[in-house]
């Protein structure tokens, strides 16, 4: 994505960049790439673009052999020093397992949460970082973490932005704007034990269907395939929107 940043700003648009960066080794996300890599990427396009626009998230907080509370924290604090360099902002939630029975990990009991929350807070308010939780089952103020979405409107706003507010949450406590999800479901390389987007392993070959000539994430156009416009705008920053709109 470094390359293309100011192809991408040529082109009128803003960039706003959510990154995930975990504790985790293989064994849950056998496919993800070196996360000192990631952060100095991250820190690359900070200096680019500004830290305002980069959030990091923790995402999600799970247990699982070798990896309790304790162990969460001692890896936070670590984390929380590389990512001040280029973000103000963290994003974490508690694992879901989505209906399935997952044997690898669990779901934090709400002492361990509580215990998290109360404490990564503070660690990561020593490092500059504001923290809050992405569809939240609870409220957490009390603990230190901020009441709001992951990309909302204080952001938009922020940035000069514009957006529009969700009709119905995507998500029970989902505080974020309106977003389009570009991605696929079982086409992403990392494969993370954890994800809701992750599957199965995929039947031989399927994997062809990944291109980097093509102007899609996964597979490409074919003869019959039908190309729709989606409705956007015409404005590119808030005050733009607001007269048009």
């Amino acid at each position: 994505m470094v390359p293309h940043l100011r192809e991408i700003a040529a082109m009128g648009h803003v960039c706003v960049f959510q990154v995930t960066i975990t504790p985790y080794g293989r064994s849950l996300e056998p496919g993800v790439g070196f996360k000192a890599d990631i952060s100095d990427s991250c820190i690359t396009i900070a200096d680019r673009i500004g830290r305002d626009r980069m959030v990091w998230r923790y995402d999600p907080v799970l247990i699982a052999p070798g990896m309790d509370i304790e162990r969460h924290l001692a890896k936070f604090s670590l984390l929380c020093r590389e990512a001040s360099q280029w973000t103000g902002r963290c994003v974490f939630s508690f694992v879901d397992t989505y209906g399935r029975s997952p044997s690898s990990y669990r779901v934090p009991t709400s002492v361990e949460q509580d215990s998290f929350c109360r404490r990564a807070a503070s660690i990561a308010e020593d490092h500059g970082i504001s923290m809050s939780c992405c569809c939240p089952k609870r409220d957490l103020s009390h603990l230190g973490i901020a009441t709001r979405g992951c990309v909302d409107a204080v952001m938009m706003r922020s940035l000069d932005i514009p957006y529009e507010t969700q009709s119905t949450p995507v998500r029970d406590g989902c505080r974020c704007v309106k977003a389009v999800d570009i991605g696929e479901y079982g086409t992403c390389a990392h494969g993370c034990v954890y994800c809701y987007a992750s599957r199965p392993a995929l039947p031989k070959g399927v994997s062809r269907l990944y291109s980097v000539d093509s102007p899609m994430l996964w597979g490409a156009v074919m003869p019959r395939d039908r190309i729709v416009d989606l409705k956007g705008r015409d404005a590119c920053r808030l005050e733009g929107f607001r007269e048009r709109y």
